[in-house]
């Protein structure tokens, strides 16, 4: 914490152009790097947020993508039933005439 608000200062004059003391115990400098470490925090969250969004995000695609797999592989086998049910029914249709 005392390196952090050492080197406070320098880095805050450097992403926004303030200056401040260097001092390291000063209120301002605790207050600001008070308001570092909650943003930090926040940001932190956030991220974690989103990696399990997307995460859900992946496993979803996944699932999704194994139904339709499977549905795929379903519309084969309806076109293998059906031209066995057409082969049975030309079948049954030469055995009628036969007997007529």
């Amino acid at each position: 914490m005392q390196l952090v608000g050492a080197v406070l200062p320098a880095l805050l004059a450097h992403f926004t152009g303030q200056k401040m003391t260097s001092t390291g115990s000063s209120p301002e400098t605790q207050l600001v790097l008070s308001q570092v470490l909650t943003l930090q925090q926040q940001i932190i969250t956030n991220q974690q947020s989103l990696n399990q969004r997307l995460v859900q995000l992946e496993t979803n695609a996944i699932q999704q993508f194994t139904n339709l797999t499977e549905q795929v592989q379903g519309i084969k086998s309806i076109r293998l039933s059906h031209s066995k049910e057409t082969k049975a029914i030309e079948f049954n249709n030469q055995l009628e005439n036969q007997t007529n």
